[in-house]
């Protein structure tokens, strides 16, 4: 047999020279085949250090976890630390000024976020514009890139304010879209997009990253509030509270130590005693020890007090000024000693607090109502007096023998509260149609009973809401701590509440 000749080879080696040529090209532009993924969900070194996350000092990546992890008053104390040490106009563009008016729009809503926004001037270097004809203006120059910047970076930061992630995400990426960010404002935009992203961070070490910095370690201002402390609104009514009996007490010391009107004293002490009053609820609040409930009380024993030592003020008639003051001072100390150590002995509730002050209150009121209709026009101080001083009397006590069943919520007495006095307004304006003083004593009277009854009926809570109440509110412990504490020469005793 005959082998093949080189002229007979020689169009297919050809041939399968061009198909390997063809096969080598087709796999030059083809991708390389990906590995399969690992087993378990921790991205690869390299990739951490791509994010946009890993580019941020150590003082900017904390604010930006304490924010994602809604740490808000940490991270202004720790933002506003970082702006002081590097002099940062908060102003400013710079991550740190961006990040402390994100933080204190958060904590304080209302608060302007925007900063000041740079020159606008050309992006690019044009040819100068040929001269408008007459009558007639040219455009504005299209504003500067910086410009443009800032303007994203205020709409992000205004968006985050109001806690809308959303939005400000949709903002962020409908501006510069998903591609890195670089250039002057690079880092406050990387950092806002992981802010928009919510949630905590879940970069690798990050919890490690934060803790190696302890220069910018978060300060805690003051002590969590504990559980079965005041909060909210009782912690302004305390302030109010002792205020106002420091300004009793102020007012009768000043009227007590001098005959003479134009005397100093009687403008110092007064200013003296609302200052006393506030820095000893200041010490009370900063303790954190403060049950919930006592500053309800003292509330309580200063309004009901005061009442009733205006009630003998009207009844007795003083011939002296600080006659008068005594009186309404001596009521307030002997009410709020005892609403203290009622709400003790039975560790009251704050709903159950104010539904006692309310009843006392209205019931002073219907008191005074009844008085004007039983004297009429010849009315007594001797009558109006004791009105006030039974009917509060009588409220306080019915209050007390029902707190317990009826276990009010504090939102419900204050709607009882206000059903009360819009009745009274109407019932008087209505009884003021007849002419008569006994007409309009008789319209009060009956329109704060109805008013706050019903009132109170509608805003009754339903039983879920009682019951999250009465748990939130329930006593974990002794409600009074007693210790001492040394001090040169002597000691110090001192009780919690």
């Amino acid at each position: 047999m005959r082998a093949p000749s080189l002229r007979t080879l020689s169009p297919v080696a050809a041939s399968l020279s061009m198909a390997l040529q063809a096969t080598a090209s087709i796999a030059q532009e083809m991708p390389p085949p990906r590995p399969p993924p690992p087993a378990t969900a921790t991205p690869p070194a390299d990739l951490l250090a791509r994010s946009p996350e890993a580019s941020l000092d150590d003082g900017v990546r904390l604010a930006v976890h304490l924010l994602r992890t809604r740490q808000t008053e940490d991270a202004v104390a720790v933002l506003a630390r970082m702006a002081q040490e590097r002099a940062v106009d908060v102003r400013g563009y710079d991550p740190v000024a961006v990040l402390f008016r994100l933080a204190n729009g958060r904590a304080r809503p209302g608060t302007p976020t925007g900063g000041s926004l740079p020159p606008s001037a050309p992006a690019t270097a044009a040819p100068p514009a040929p001269p408008a004809p007459p009558g007639e203006e040219l455009p504005p120059p299209p504003p500067s890139d910086e410009a443009v910047r800032a303007r994203v970076i205020d709409g992000v930061v205004e968006r985050l304010a109001r806690w809308d992630e959303a939005g400000a995400r949709s903002f962020l990426s409908s501006a510069l879209g998903d591609a890195p960010v670089s250039g002057p404002d690079g880092a406050t935009l990387q950092a806002l997009r992981l802010l928009t992203q919510g949630g905590v961070s879940t970069i690798g070490g990050l919890s490690a990253g934060y803790s190696a910095t302890p220069r910018y370690a978060p300060m805690q201002l003051l002590p969590d509030r504990p559980a079965g402390t005041i909060e909210g609104l009782e912690v302004l009514t305390l302030y109010f509270s002792m205020a106002s009996y420091g300004l009793i007490l102020g007012t009768w010391g000043g009227l007590a130590a001098t005959d003479d009107s134009r005397y100093a004293l009687r403008v110092a002490l007064p200013l003296t005693g609302i200052t006393a009053g506030l820095v000893g609820a200041i010490v009370l609040d900063r303790s954190r020890s403060v049950r919930r409930g006592r500053g309800y009380a003292v509330n309580s024993g200063l309004l009901l007090g005061t009442l009733a030592g205006t009630a003998a003020v009207v009844y007795a008639d003083p011939d002296e000024p600080v006659d008068g003051w005594g009186y309404v001072l001596g009521a307030t100390t002997l009410g709020i000693g005892a609403a203290l150590g009622l709400s003790h002995l039975v560790d009251a509730l704050p709903g159950s607090v104010n539904y006692v002050t309310s009843a006392g209150l209205w019931g002073s009121m219907v008191g005074l109502s009844l008085s004007l209709a039983i004297d009429g026009d010849g009315t007594r101080g001797q009558t109006i007096g004791s009105g006030m001083l039974i009917g509060e009397g009588v409220g306080i006590v019915l209050a007390m023998l029902t707190a317990d069943a009826l276990k009010p919520t504090p939102a419900q007495t204050r709607w009882a509260d206000v059903g009360a006095c819009v009745g009274g307004m109407l019932g008087a304006s209505l009884g003021a149609g007849s002419d008569s003083v006994e007409g309009v004593g008789v319209g009060m009277a009956v329109g704060i009973l109805a008013g706050g009854a019903l009132a109170w009926f509608a805003a009754m809570p339903s039983e879920a809401d009682r019951s999250l109440y009465l748990q939130r509110n329930a006593s974990t412990d002794l409600p009074l701590r007693f210790g001492v504490s040394p001090l040169p020469g002597g000691g110090l005793l001192h009780v919690g509440m």
